[in-house]
């Protein structure tokens, strides 16, 4: 299995979103609808350690993790980010006073920040990581087999994955099809599959689409979507699924951070550009989509994690994705943007509180059920 880099795990988070077009369930099979919950939720589940092969080091870094009690802790918290020079990066940020946050917090804003929540009595906890030393492994060769094993033992490096995609083309060409629909700021390809068996009718089937990636540091999210592509390719119990949907998968939306991630900055979590006199590298690409763009959950100093970008869609692996999406936008019933470290399944939407969507009774009916049948068949 894949060694932990810190002390704890990196479990799977899930944005799972129904849109409003809405499928026609009574043509799935029962059993099919249960295979596909059953093969997220295994996702999820099962792949949740990492593998370091980052450089920068982060010897007395820790994890501080917060519990605000009330919403003056939840403004309090707000104030960190003023405090100091570089932002602070949250692994996981708190949605309520029931819920827990974890920042990352360097050696020298340490000692600041624990005098901080002492003073404003919130409570917390701390935990230091270990990175171990950088690991190299060997690049997977043109005639390597590709196997189970492959995924779920390692991480495969931008280039593998690519191969792994193009070679599940060449062994299944009846039921996938790849398509480069742009390049990264480094010009690295961004890559879809479509799987699914031909629409007997010749009318569009509907579509479910998974992309994984957009946060570099996210490694889990890679081998989940490239898991997804083995068993909907590979394992047989699915072929009645893929007789009746499409899955368009996007198994790394953010190529240039995740090798930076890789070689670099085990914990780099944005993309790669650089724009005009920016201080720092890179956006959060989650955040630039055209889409109630810059308008809560960011900051505009470039260094932030949560930095959305100078303008909505700047970043070419957005871009790409829109305008994919956008072509596929009246067939796909369905998306799933896959991340990690939270045990969270998150629905619409996210760009300010008490907005939702028309359909949220039936997306808190999903969740429900995606979070009940986890409880009793994963271990997260």
């Amino acid at each position: 299995m894949m060694t932990d880099i810190i002390a704890f795990n990196i479990s799977c988070l899930l944005i799972f979103t129904f849109v409003d077009f809405q499928v026609d369930l009574m043509r799935v099979p029962r059993m099919s609808l249960l295979s596909i919950t059953n093969l997220i939720l295994f996702l999820c589940g099962c792949l949740s350690n990492a593998l370091n092969t980052g450089y920068k080091s982060y010897k007395g870094y820790a994890i501080l993790t917060v519990q605000p009690g009330s919403q003056k802790d939840m403004e309090i918290l707000r104030k960190l980010d003023s405090m100091f020079e570089e932002p602070m990066d949250y692994l996981k940020e708190p949605h309520g006073l029931r819920d827990n946050g974890q920042i990352l917090v360097s050696p020298e804003n340490l000692p600041l920040v624990k005098v901080f929540l002492n003073d404003h009595r919130i409570p917390f906890t701390t935990k230091p990581i270990h990175i171990g030393p950088a690991r190299h492994r060997r690049a997977l060769r043109p005639t390597d087999p590709y196997q189970l094993s492959e995924i779920v033992t390692s991480y495969l490096s931008y280039d593998d994955q690519m191969q792994y995609l193009d070679k599940t083309a060449a062994a299944f060409p009846y039921t996938t099809q790849i398509k480069n629909i742009g390049t990264s700021t480094e010009g690295r390809a961004i890559k879809i599959i479509k799987i699914g068996f031909p629409s007997p009718t010749n009318q569009q089937k509907p579509i479910i689409w998974i992309d994984a990636g957009i946060h570099a540091r996210e490694w889990i999210s890679y081998s989940v979507a490239l898991f997804f592509i083995q068993q909907l390719t590979q394992n047989q119990k699915y072929s009645s699924v893929i007789k009746l949907i499409d899955f368009v998968i996007a198994p790394n939306v953010n190529p240039d951070g995740y090798e930076y991630s890789r070689t670099k900055d085990r914990f780099w979590r944005k993309t790669r550009s650089k724009h005009g006199d920016n201080r720092c590298y890179g956006s959060d690409g989650n955040r630039n989509y055209p889409f109630h763009f810059g308008e809560e959950g960011v900051t505009w100093n470039s260094c932030s994690e949560v930095y959305p970008g100078p303008y909505e869609r700047s970043e070419p692996e957005v871009a790409a994705l829109v305008r994919e999406i956008m072509a596929y936008r009246q067939d796909i019933k369905a998306y799933v943007s896959l991340h990690s470290y939270g045990q969270e399944i998150l629905y619409p939407w996210g760009h300010r509180t008490g907005a939702y969507p028309p359909d949220v009774n039936d997306l808190v009916g999903r969740k429900s059920v995606l979070t009940n049948c986890s409880r009793v068949s994963s271990k997260f």
